[in-house]
């Protein structure tokens, strides 16, 4: 990943917008208790990219960054999203132990269920 993203902003590529999931977990664990990649965006800002940080549970906040990616000439953006894993499950957000693992029929009932309520209060 690095490799190429040196090789991007060596190239001034401004048509290329790279999406960062922080959602601070990892396959083994909390990524502060594993192998942490922070600071992110100081890092892609070390390599030349333009770095736009996110809500990416708030579509203004999404909307915002696209806005400003778009108006980026002459280097490649990077958006970092921080954002919970699992929102908007009860018994799977931030819990790393959903990271790989497939709900089983009940509780894929409960989470579309979840999930529908806050579809339906959305909808208003």
């Amino acid at each position: 990943v690095w490799e190429a993203a040196m090789f991007a902003a060596h190239k001034g590529l401004d048509n290329l917008v790279a999406i960062v999931d922080n959602n601070g977990l990892q396959i083994d664990g909390p990524i502060t208790e594993v192998c942490s990649p922070e600071p992110i965006t100081d890092k892609f800002a070390a390599f030349g990219w333009h770095v736009i940080t996110a809500d990416a549970h708030d579509l203004d906040s999404l909307d915002a960054a696209f806005t400003e990616a778009e108006a980026v000439t002459g280097k490649p953006v990077v958006i970092v999203q921080k954002s919970v894993k699992g929102k908007g499950v009860s018994f799977m957000e931030n819990q790393v132990g959903w990271h790989g693992t497939a709900p089983n029929k009940e509780q894929y009932d409960q989470a579309m269920s979840e999930l529908n309520a806050q579809l339906k209060e959305l909808e208003g």
